[in-house]
């Protein structure tokens, strides 16, 4: 009988960041379940095991990814959805994702990591943030295992919602200040 693996797709280890988080568990790129981890606390997994016909379940994965090792030179496609306010910039090796925010909140420039104001969207200035990363030849999304900053991607007036995901599909093929911003490095 095959055996099949399912991962955990989460933004930390240990939920330092927050009084609390929820969890994502994902089988077959879906969600499986959730559960919440305390500060400071241990992940817990499902109290149920998934199953799969034909298949045994032999356990829970963590999937986290190193952005600040993420090698941005080489971007070769952009994908970008306004209403959904995500993006993605290819690469030969895989795919970045992110969404984007159109704030009220201006940055000090192009590339600058800031707190746009995310409770007063609709405004003018485009912030960009990478989400995920899927290895090219892979169903694993992995999520960060840090917190990545909003980066200011650009004034767009009040094109912004028509043209932000666009923005930060974009930018990541062409400017390496910004690369190095979004990724955390």
């Amino acid at each position: 009988m095959k055996k099949f693996m399912v991962f955990l797709c989460t933004m930390f280890i240990g939920c330092a960041h927050a009084d609390t988080e929820t969890i994502n568990w994902y089988v077959d790129d879906s969600v499986y379940d959730t559960t919440t981890c305390q500060s400071g606390g241990d992940i817990v997994a499902p109290q149920t095991n998934p199953t799969k016909y034909g298949y045994t379940f032999d356990g829970w994965e963590i999937a986290l990814y190193d952005f600040s090792t993420f090698d941005s030179s080489r971007a070769t496609d952009r994908n970008w959805n306004e209403s959904e306010h995500t993006w993605i910039s290819s690469f030969p090796y895989g795919h970045i994702s992110g969404v984007s925010l159109c704030s009220v909140t201006a940055g000090s420039s192009i590339g600058a990591k800031g707190t746009p104001d995310e409770n007063t969207t609709g405004g003018q200035y485009c912030w960009c943030k990478a989400t995920g990363y899927k290895p090219r030849d892979s169903n694993i999304v992995y999520e960060p295992n840090k917190i990545l900053p909003w980066v200011f991607a650009t004034n767009l007036g009040a094109e912004c919602a028509s043209k932000c995901a666009y923005y930060c599909a974009s930018y990541p093929m062409y400017y390496t200040g910004f690369n190095s911003s979004l990724f955390g490095n």
